[in-house]
């Protein structure tokens, strides 16, 4: 055998799986050769703005030294406006580019109707050892599939304060710890990645995916959350390193640097498969230079040990889930493994008191990993919007960690929850670019100016009135500048009647004011903003007599009045969040089980006025949070007279109670007092109404009249009226009304889709519905998907085309609001759109080959989304039995030359490959014996299958075998491959072979 016939080829097999994306790594940073760092000062100027062409305020950044590199900067915010409210956001980093000394950040004053006139900015330079944050969300399935008192706004307070914590805290990066859903439903994915986008264009963000987010058993079923967590967009962020499997952040990593350290987050998925782990540790080892902080859904249990290394643990992932790995196997496999793994953050475990665990691992290299698990959805009001703040503090050598609520400003303190480390060695090496300047250089302030002065004029687009006194509520078609919005000079009435003080409500394009004289009922009169640079718009306005119109949307809840009635040992807790009302408290009396007698947190309108009140409708939109009880109180006088109507649907009864000197009597009931839950989504509101007019009481739950008919009883002949929850934390209601009896609400229902239940064949949709407006006018016609609004309609026809519909299950709904503040619900339509395959597409072509005759051909394709049935053709015809994604011909003869191509099928759709042209040439003389010649030997493909797929090009004719090692010392055999000194395929089974093998090819004799 010649020099040449042994050849090696090496392959660390766990670097080459399936789906591989890895973005390209930067080049590392030179030395820092000057003896000295540069100081960087700021300043404040005027400088012209390249988009607007006229001069805005700027903090200019300059630093001393060398310049031939480029430099990033760090600075503080501060002042009189709000970042990112009051002008543009300022990312609170600057990069200086390489032969640059200085840089400049515009300071733009928003456009919005947001008053920013004379608002002082300041920037100060700080230094890379500043304290930093890491933002940490756990699982937060009951706060998009409201349950267990978790709910949307708890969410949203979330991300609103983290927004808002963004520069005093030095905020990196938030991380989301899975589980981001209950149910992996449309509806529930929808809403995060819509409350996510209050973190796009401010802070980056990585998310895991938990088992409920799709990871039910061995498969991930993540489409749904890939389809709105875009690998495609998280690829534009700086921050964005790569992902194991193409177009699926099921697992992905992160880089960033602060706190002169270079770092990685590196997001798993629940449960990590093998070639995840093989993935992972690839990542993890060519990114030495990085700290890596790990985030799995499940790795550390309650009991401060890792999930799955005890008999009682509960979820560990191979047995809920039938995963690969559990925590243990995955320290094994990767954690210990990497000196640079410096912690592992998780979510999933958790019971009642038990929302915390720590363990500190020790890996092989001697480094400690902090391992640390949080999770509150257990622990009451489905999570209660606890969040965690990791700081990080480069002069102390550590980090702190806190726990605190955004939606009850409240923090836990004990131990497992609020703690912290020094001396960790994690910033020992640590390295600075710059230092700030002295002081005062190292900080500057502007003023800004206010651009809403040129806002052109917006026109109203709605008017009601409602309420004792009556309130006049208008909306413009966008937000309006405050100096004139709420200036009573700025409105007329026909009537000559004044406005009395105009104010905003939390909705920023509404405007709402009392009148002088008021309007009364049934009166009609016309309001015109005056002004303005256009003609003036007028809207009509009538007074339809309302008498209570609350829709929360003033954030406050004046003239309400919590009762307490000293039952309950915690207070009730009523709170205005998201233009709705909400209590929290869960109290209940007498007891959990007791179906008479109850009592609950009652919310009652005190206006002296409202006691008055003998005949009227009340009406009220509820989401019925836990499926306890809830309901309507009127004609209520004081805390021991009134009657109530409870609605309870887990025991499944319906009661109208009169409550007399504090002795109830039950007037009515139907249902049973069973403890069976009913089959509702508490998700979707549902209307409750109660009309009174002398003795006649009647009462509706949405177009069901309770009690079989009106019930008579005149006991209470006068009072006002209250919202009733018993023991439902979470439960909210909007849009109260109170009008006169015989105010008719309007009606919706859909005309398409008109069955209940649709599944489509595309991804678009005509939706028509049908409303009736009755007496009052419509305001709006909403439609929605879930909690998206799709669309909203100010006037007919109620029609649109719905595009681009996501796959999967979609609930359809729409609310009409007439002009009395009546808001009816359509019955909800199941729009279903299966998986639309995607056409496939080939990513391997066969190659052209030409050997002689009596040689072997092998023709390789392979074709993307994986389970694809694939059929070989020649000349245009199907070779019978070749249906894989290799054609092998053996023994060739000049006959079967021509052309061979694949088509690959996913049932409803194929495509077809390039031809390969296979040419045989007939045997003329063999050589006794072949001159040695190197070879060349390609790896070509990891099939996701199960096969190695490579080829030899040109060198020694005969058989090759192939082996592997583990250790350069040991080789087994893994296969046989016969070279023609041509392109020779060959394929060998994945299974024999062992992550990080390294493998040769050698050359054993001629044929």
């Amino acid at each position: 055998m010649g020099a040449a016939g042994w050849l090696h080829w090496w392959l660390l097999l766990g670097w080459f799986t399936q789906g591989l994306s890895v973005a390209a790594q930067p080049a590392p940073e030179p030395e820092d050769t000057n003896s000295a760092l540069s100081r960087v000062s700021v300043s404040s100027l005027n400088v012209a703005d390249p988009t607007s062409g006229g001069m805005v305020p700027a903090f200019r950044f300059s630093r001393t030294g060398d310049v031939s590199l480029p430099l990033t900067v760090r600075y503080l915010v501060a002042g009189g406006g709000t970042n990112g409210v009051h002008y543009e956001r300022l990312p609170g980093k600057v990069v200086i580019p390489a032969g640059f000394r200085s840089a400049d950040t515009l300071v733009r004053a928003r456009v919005d109707g947001t008053p920013s006139a004379g608002q002082t900015i300041s920037a100060r330079v700080i230094p890379e050892s500043y304290p930093f944050s890491l933002m940490i969300l756990p699982d937060t399935q009951y706060y998009v599939f409201p349950k267990n008192g978790g709910s949307v706004e708890m969410f949203r307070n979330q991300l609103e304060w983290i927004v808002g914590q963004k520069d005093v805290r030095q905020i990196e990066y938030v991380l989301h710890l899975g589980d981001i859903t209950e149910s992996n439903s449309y509806p529930e994915w929808a809403r995060a990645r819509s409350l996510f986008g209050l973190l796009d264009g401010v802070l980056p963000y990585a998310i895991s995916f938990g088992n409920h987010d799709g990871i039910y058993d061995q498969l991930n079923r993540t489409q749904l959350g890939n389809a709105l967590f875009k690998t495609a967009e998280f690829e534009t962020w700086p921050t964005y390193g790569g992902v194991f499997e193409t177009n699926r952040m099921d697992n992905s990593y992160h880089l960033f640097t602060a706190g002169g350290i270079e770092w990685m987050v590196l997001s798993l998925e629940y449960g990590p498969r093998d070639v995840v782990l093989d993935w992972a540790n690839m990542v993890v080892a060519t990114n030495p230079s990085r700290k890596v902080i790990v985030i799995t859904h499940a790795h550390v249990f309650w009991d401060n040990t890792l999930l799955g290394s005890s008999a009682s643990h509960n979820g560990v992932p191979s047995i809920q889930n039938k995963r690969q790995n559990d925590p243990p196997a995955v320290w094994e496999k990767l954690l210990r493994r990497h000196a640079n793994v410096f912690m592992v953050l998780n979510g999933h475990s958790s019971a009642p008191g038990k929302t915390a665990g720590q363990v500190l691992g020790i890996g092989d290299a001697g480094n400690r990993v902090y391992q640390f698990l949080c999770d509150y959805q257990f622990d009451g009001n489905g999570g209660g919007g606890y969040l965690r703040t990791l700081t990080f503090k480069p002069l102390t050598d550590g980090f702190e960690v806190a726990t605190y609520s955004p939606f009850f400003d409240r923090s836990l303190t004990n131990s497992s929850q609020s703690f912290s480390f020094t001396n960790t060695g994690l910033f020992a090496d640590a390295r600075s670019t710059y230092l700030p300047a002295l002081a005062p250089g190292n900080m500057a302030s502007l003023s800004l100016g206010d651009p809403d002065a040129a806002l052109a004029d917006p026109k109203l687009v709605g008017a009601l009135v409602a309420g004792t006194p009556p309130t006049v509520r208008i909306q413009f078609d966008r937000r309006a500048d405050p100096d004139w919005a709420t200036n009573a000079a700025s409105y007329r009435f026909a009537s000559g009647r004044l406005a009395v003080n105009p104010r905003r409500t939390t909705d920023p394009v509404e405007i709402e004011m009392q009148t002088t004289p008021p309007l009364a009922p049934g009166e009609v009169d016309t309001i015109t903003r005056i002004g303005g640079g256009e003609p003036p718009v007028s809207y009509l306005l009538t007074n339809s007599g309302a008498m209570l119109l609350a829709d929360f949307s003033s954030g406050d809840l004046a003239r309400w009045k919590a009762e307490h009635n000293n039952l309950f040992i915690n207070p009730p807790l009523w709170r205005v969040s998201d233009q709705r009302l909400h209590e929290f408290s869960g109290n209940f009396s007498p007891s959990f089980f007791s179906g008479d007698n109850r009592r609950g947190p009652m919310l009652i309108w005190n206006d002296p006025a409202a006691f008055q009140w003998t005949s009227y409708s009340v009406g009220a939109t509820v989401y019925p949070g836990q499926l306890y009880g809830y309901g309507l109180v009127f004609r209520y006088r004081d805390t021991n007279n009134f009657y109530k109507v409870e609605v309870d649907p887990w025991r499944r009864f319906h009661k109208l109670s009169r409550r007399v000197n504090g002795v109830e009597t039950l007037l009515a009931e139907e249902g049973s007092f069973e403890w069976e839950p009913v089959n509702i989504d508490w998700v979707v509101p549902i209307r409750m109404r109660v009309e009174v007019s002398g003795e006649r009481i009647e009462a509706f739950l949405g177009a069901h009249q309770m009690f079989g008919g009106a019930i008579f009883d005149g006991v209470l002949p006068a009072g006002t009226v209250g919202l009733y929850a018993w023991a439902n934390r979470g439960i909210s209601f909007d849009d109260i009304v109170v009008a006169p009896v015989g105010s008719v609400a309007p009606a919706i229902r859909f005309i398409s889709p008109a069955a209940a239940d649709t599944t489509l064949d595309e991804n678009a949709l005509v939706v028509t519905m049908a409303v009736d407006p009755g007496p009052a006018p419509i305001t709006s016609v909403r439609v929605l998907d879930g909690g998206l609004v799709l669309t909203t309609f100010d006037r007919g026809p109620y029609q649109f085309n719905w595009t681009n519909i996501a796959e999967g299950t979609h609930s359809l709904s729409a609310v009409v609001t007439d002009a009395t503040g009546n808001r009816v619900v359509a019955t909800s339509r199941i729009v279903r759109l299966p998986r639309l395959s995607p056409m496939p597409a080939f990513v391997r072509e066969p190659f052209d080959a030409t050997v002689t005759e009596g040689q072997s051909v092998t023709l390789y394709a392979r074709a993307i989304p994986q389970g694809l049935s694939y059929q070989w053709y020649f000349n245009g015809s199907a070779i019978p039995n070749a249906t894989n994604k290799f054609y092998q011909i053996a023994g060739a003869i000049p006959a079967i030359g021509g052309t061979y191509h694949a088509k690959a099928s996913n049932g409803r759709k194929e495509t077809s490959s390039r031809g390969a042209l296979v040419v045989i040439n007939a045997v003329h003389s063999i050589p006794q014996d072949p001159p040695p010649g190197g070879a060349v030997m390609h790896f070509w493909d990891l099939d996701p299958e199960g096969w190695i797929v490579g080829w030899l090009a040109g060198g020694q004719s005969g058989r090759w075998q192939i082996e592997q090692t583990a250790n350069l010392k040991q080789w087994s055999l893994l296969g046989e491959t016969v070279n023609q000194a041509g392109n020779s395929w060959f394929l060998l089974p994945l299974s024999g072979t062992n992550s990080n093998s390294l493998l040769r090819g050698r050359f054993v004799g001629n044929q």
